[in-house]
């Protein structure tokens, strides 16, 4: 029995040391293995030698470059835009300029970080990615590839920038311009109102309402919270409802000067060239009326039916240069003539 305990005995003590000599071997083997650049995250791909990592390194670096055109793109997008609104900006006549105020590109904030900007887009170019065959190689291509990325994350951080600062002025602007287009439009559709002939006239129905709807958009719009409107929105719908304003005004103010210009037309010449026709006789001929009429009479006295209900009224038409004669209804005491056939005369 002694034998046998002491054979048990050897056999558990040979298993321990081949045990402990198999883990420094293993021990042994990885570190070795460490040394010639293996990794734990490596052991399943093979991604240790130097073609996985040229393999990684490469494919890092072409998915930088694809990041850094992007974004260059895209800040060069955002310029074009930040250039064409100061574009249109230093078009305005200067109290539109004083009133909607300058484009972002024109902010200190804008003009920096334009200045900036534009460089770093335009330089933001891509080379082909070299090729690769050792671990310094690749070791190589990964840190230009990291470098690559932190410049396309910085160019489009600039970017994010720009459209945000574009953004929150156009907002800001809208907001600040919005109540004055809102009493423009009021006081112009006030006096449209007010001037009945002008407000039954074709072109004011048409204008009128026109104007009244892009006026209550505006309004709908400030009447909400407008740090949470679009600002694209509340700038288009600004620009609308002013557009529209300034519209109707121009066209009201042409319309009360070519009514004024028919009162000054009319009242050059004598009250006997645009009278009634007082003649109740339809069957007198033209030689008997010639005979009761005098000549300047005759150049103005109307063709209507007895009772001298139109008048043949002359005004001055300023595409001709000259005066024309046409015919106005309920008397001298309306003296201000139907607009569309006026025009079309003129035309």
């Amino acid at each position: 029995m002694a034998q046998a305990a002491r054979s048990r005995s050897h056999a558990k003590g040979g298993w321990w040391i081949a045990s402990a000599l198999m883990v420094v071997a293993l021990v042994c083997g990885g570190y070795l293995w460490y040394l010639h650049g293996g990794g734990l995250d490596q052991l399943s791909t093979g991604a240790g030698s130097d073609e996985g990592r040229c393999a990684s390194a490469t494919t890092s670096l072409t998915e930088a470059q694809k990041s850094l055109t992007d974004a260059a793109a895209a800040a060069k997008t955002a310029l074009h835009e930040a250039d064409a609104d100061a574009d249109v900006a230093s078009r305005r006549p200067a109290e539109a300029a004083d009133e909607e105020g300058p484009a972002y590109a024109a902010t200190p904030d804008g003009t920096t970080l334009i200045a900036q900007l534009r460089p770093a887009a335009s330089s933001a170019t891509t080379t082909p990615v070299p090729s690769c065959s050792t671990r310094s190689d690749a070791d190589a291509i990964g840190t230009h590839a990291d470098e690559v990325k932190a410049q396309a994350d910085d160019l489009a951080k600039s970017t994010a920038t720009l459209r945000q600062g574009m953004t929150q002025l156009k907002r800001d602007q809208a907001a600040e311009t919005a109540p004055k287009v809102l009493s423009t439009s009021d006081q112009v559709l006030s006096d449209a109102h007010a001037t009945d002939e002008y407000a039954t006239s074709d072109v004011g129905r048409t204008l009128i309402p026109d104007v009244e709807s892009r006026r209550d958009a505006l309004r709908k719009l400030t009447q909400t919270d407008t740090k949470n409107v679009d600002a694209a929105l509340f700038d288009k719908t600004v620009d609308a409802a002013r557009s529209g304003a300034t519209a109707l005004a121009a066209d009201l103010a042409e319309w009360k000067q070519a009514r004024a210009d028919e009162e000054t037309a009319v009242s050059q010449k004598s009250l006997e060239q645009a009278a009634f026709d007082t003649s109740h006789d339809d069957e007198q001929d033209a030689d008997e009326q010639d005979a009761d009429h005098s000549p300047s009479a005759q150049s103005a006295a109307s063709d209507a039916p007895a009772g001298g209900e139109d008048v043949r009224l002359h005004a001055f038409c300023k595409a001709q240069n000259g005066y024309i004669t046409y015919r106005a209804s309920n008397g001298w005491s309306r003296i201000t003539a139907n607009q569309d056939y006026l025009q079309r005369q003129c035309d």
